[in-house]
C-alpha cells in the first residue's frame, strides 16, 4: 500500500462586515414575491394530488 504525502495550504478571508440597509418598499416585496411563490407550489402539490387520486 503506498501513501501520497499531500501538502495543504490555508486561505485566510479577512472581511470587514457592512450593515445592509433596505427600504421597506423593497422588503415588502420581496415578502410579497416569497408569498406568491409559496401559493403557486401549494397549487402545483394539490394539482398533483387530485392526479394520483
Amino acid at each position: 500500500m503506498m501513501t501520497k504525502l499531500i501538502n495543504c495550504k490555508m486561505k485566510e478571508i479577512y472581511f470587514s462586515p457592512i450593515e445592509i440597509k433596505e427600504n421597506p418598499e423593497e422588503e415588502k416585496a420581496r415578502c410579497q414575491f416569497w408569498h406568491s411563490m409559496n401559493i403557486f407550489a401549494i397549487q402545483n402539490m394539490s394539482l398533483i394530488n387530485l392526479q394520483r387520486a
